[in-house]
């Protein structure tokens, strides 16, 4: 009892380090820890988790797939490398793993939810609505279980279930825009009358409070404009192409930096020609919505162009207190 108790308490303290920006404490408490138990294969998923937190994949599947080898049967250990492997959009890969898990830990809920978004993702959405309705028996005070439930739904085709299950959603998280918004990407998918589509858009607004001052630049003209372009499909995707087109005509005063949302795969070769054509590349995919706030403004940016509307990689959440003066959203999303 008192080993549990010591592991829960390291994973407390590194998890409160990394979440208050101390990335690198965090990383040497844990190796502090390992000097002294290397082969604690608890802490070794911990480290996992926290490698994950600031992008570095590679390493943070290295860590997870040595915390497995050392206790074959830790099913957080599974869930968290399907977790790592999904962020690097390796989707197969990763339901792999949480299948593990699930097997190994039938009553342990985190897989069954994070299965069912992934069964619907690779076109296995009957899989990911029996996945989810098990994540909700399981864990019925997550919000996330019936996000994703609903997700399933509708990627069956099951679309006014998904809808309902998405309400449901709304009104046990009323003042959480996430969900808000993963329920006005689904209701492109079905008629409504024009006035509840916009109010439900408005109803999203008015849940994204501004938690700071909106950003303002120099207003010289002489001076070069910076665009930021944001945007989770910066990889072989229509918007990407759109996006393309935009950066190459530029003025050559223009300096251009983009925001990827989410992780372009390695072997994605469109997606890496794309962004070599901008100035800058500041990777937002493992920031919270403050740190996505801040690397904008660092950026000094005079127009952002938001690429996403509400669909999947979206961080709309993030710009509630307006980190540039003028901001757009194009292209990615039709429904306003």
């Amino acid at each position: 009892m008192a080993s549990a108790s010591v592991k829960q308490s390291l994973g407390e303290r590194a998890m409160e380090l990394q979440a208050s920006g101390q990335h690198d404490k965090a990383v040497e408490l844990v190796r502090l820890h390992l000097r002294m138990r290397p082969r604690d294969s608890m802490a070794v998923s911990i480290m996992g988790v926290l490698l994950r937190g600031v992008g570095a994949l590679a390493d943070s599947e290295q860590w997870l797939r040595r915390a497995i080898a050392l206790d074959p049967a830790n099913a957080a250990a599974y869930h968290n490398l399907g977790l790592t492997l999904s962020q690097a959009r390796r989707e197969r890969e990763a339901i792999v793993q949480w299948e593990r898990a699930a097997t190994l830990q039938p009553m342990f809920p985190l897989p069954w939810i994070a299965l069912a978004a992934a069964y619907a993702e690779v076109n296995e959405a009957e899989r990911g609505i029996e996945a989810g309705r098990t994540g909700v028996r399981l864990a019925p005070q997550e919000p996330g279980a019936y996000a994703n439930l609903a997700l399933a739904l509708c990627r069956a085709g099951r679309i006014e279930e998904g809808c309902e299950a998405y309400r449901d959603v709304v009104r046990r998280t009323p003042t959480d825009p996430r969900f808000r918004s993963d329920h006005l990407l689904t209701m492109n998918y079905r008629v409504r009358p024009p006035d509840e589509v916009l109010e439900a858009h408005r109803d999203f607004g008015r849940a994204c409070q501004p938690r700071r001052r909106a950003a303002s630049t120099d207003p010289d003209p002489d001076r070069t404009i910076r665009i930021g372009i944001m945007s989770g499909d910066l990889h072989d995707h229509s918007v990407a192409f759109f996006a393309e087109s935009l950066v190459a005509e530029c003025p050559p005063d223009v300096e251009t930096i983009v925001f990827p949302t989410t992780v372009c795969p390695s072997d994605d070769a469109a997606g890496s020609r794309i962004r070599q054509r901008f100035n800058r590349i500041v990777d937002l995919s493992v920031l919270d919505d403050d740190a996505v706030d801040a690397a904008i403004r660092a950026e000094g940016i005079d127009v952002l162009v938001e690429l996403s509307g509400h669909t999947g990689g979206n961080r709309l959440t993030a710009l509630a207190s307006k980190p540039a003066p003028v901001m757009v959203t194009a292209i990615g999303y039709p429904n306003t």
